[in-house]
């Protein structure tokens, strides 16, 4: 959320449009990519396995052919 903050105070002061696009566009993208980038690099929890687990078997149960 910061870096989208930042994104969008810079580019607003600044008023610059790169490629054309407002500022709200760029903070939604570096908002999401640090988003993305967060999640793929902290570690996973230990409730995530047994999640991910009891998800796959109600998964299994519904839809036995997928």
């Amino acid at each position: 959320m910061i870096a989208g903050a930042l994104t969008m105070i810079v580019l607003s002061a600044w008023k610059v449009n790169f490629l054309g696009q407002w500022p709200s566009v760029w903070t939604l993208a570096v908002s999401t990519a640090s988003y993305v980038l967060a999640s793929l690099l902290s570690p996973r929890e230990k409730c995530a396995d047994a999640f991910v687990d009891a998800v796959e078997g109600e998964r299994r149960k519904r839809f036995p052919d997928a």
